[in-house]
């Protein structure tokens, strides 16, 4: 049995999730058991990051926009007719560089949703002592939670790494099918601030992960789509929303609340439903809807922050800060 299968929960599954979750905790499976431990609400167990014909043809043409845009910043490091500090009339190194990464993250966008490869993943990175915990509210917030009611279908969490142990950090990956959808992308990190207290560092695409593209990538390319400051305003006030147990009243569809009112006495007078108003989503919470185009296009450059993430490497794919997978 292939860990895809045996660390993969569905709800076809013979485990329930809270069996599932006692069963496999990722601080004690090591990656030598597994890479990844999964929660996924299909029927198959799919990887997201999986190879397809559609994924290799599109590697293929991010590979030569890539291999462009590194030339081109090298030559730029390199041509002393451009100036370090800008001046009148003539762009600095740093802003004809950025113009460059600019047109290739666009040029990626373009590739990406041409080819339907569009998939990304908001992460989080917990320490080993806590990861445990983080995980299990995500992974039964996707099986039949806010996130699963949010669109949520996948989510993975690395397992223990043996050359970090306790000292490390985990990868929990909270798959969105289409993350330059900026509404889809916004609505999952809300779930996570508001409905879980949890505040990821990034949203990256699978794309760019195929590509290679981390913070040291020779392109200087920036690595992520989205910051949570960058959908929300005030990700410390969504935080704060959030009241903790309240994950407890989260029950798969076809089982009561625990807390269901008692069926009413023969004869009882029925009070009438109180009708609520619908509520856009644009209603439960300021989005910036001024930024039309995800950082990752428009090459704004960003102060990177290192974080313990740093720790973790996936297949030298996974960067070194705080948003690279």
């Amino acid at each position: 049995m292939d860990s895809l299968t045996k660390y993969y929960w569905t709800p076809s599954g013979d485990m329930s999730i809270d069996d599932y979750l006692k069963k496999y905790k990722p601080s004690i499976l090591d990656q030598v058991d597994a890479p990844w431990i999964w929660v996924g609400t299909g029927g198959a167990r799919d990887d997201p990051e999986a190879e397809n014909n559609a994924l290799v043809k599109a590697i293929g043409k991010g590979q030569v926009v890539l291999d462009e845009v590194t030339k081109r910043v090298a030559a730029i490091e390199k041509d002393d007719k451009i100036p370090v500090r800008g001046k009148k009339g003539v762009l600095s190194k740093k802003q004809t560089r950025d113009e460059a990464q600019t047109k290739a993250a666009d040029a990626l966008r373009d590739i990406s949703l041409d080819s339907g490869c569009t998939n990304g993943k908001w992460m989080l990175f917990p320490r080993t002592d806590s990861v445990d915990a983080v995980w299990a509210k995500v992974a039964r917030s996707v099986a039949y939670g806010p996130l699963h009611d949010v669109g949520v279908t996948t989510a993975k969490v690395a397992t223990l790494d043996p050359a970090t142990g306790d000292m490390g950090t985990h990868s929990v990956m909270i798959y969105v099918d289409d993350i330059y959808d900026k509404d889809k992308a916004t609505k999952v990190l809300v779930s996570l601030l508001e409905e879980h207290g949890i505040e990821p560092s990034a949203s990256k695409s699978d794309f760019y992960t195929m590509l290679g593209i981390d913070s040291k990538h020779a392109s200087g390319m920036r690595s992520s789509i989205w910051r949570p400051s960058e959908l929300v305003k005030d990700t410390k006030a969504l935080k704060a929303k959030y009241k903790p147990g309240s994950e407890k009243k989260w029950v798969p569809k076809d089982e009561p609340d625990a807390k269901a009112e008692s069926p009413r006495k023969s004869g009882s007078k029925e009070s009438s439903p109180m009708l609520k108003k619908e509520v856009s989503f644009s209603d439960k919470v300021d989005v910036k809807a001024d930024r039309k185009r995800s950082p990752a296009e428009n090459g704004r450059p960003t102060k990177r922050v290192k974080s313990a993430a740093a720790l973790f490497k996936e297949n030298d794919i996974f960067a070194s800060d705080s948003e690279e997978e």
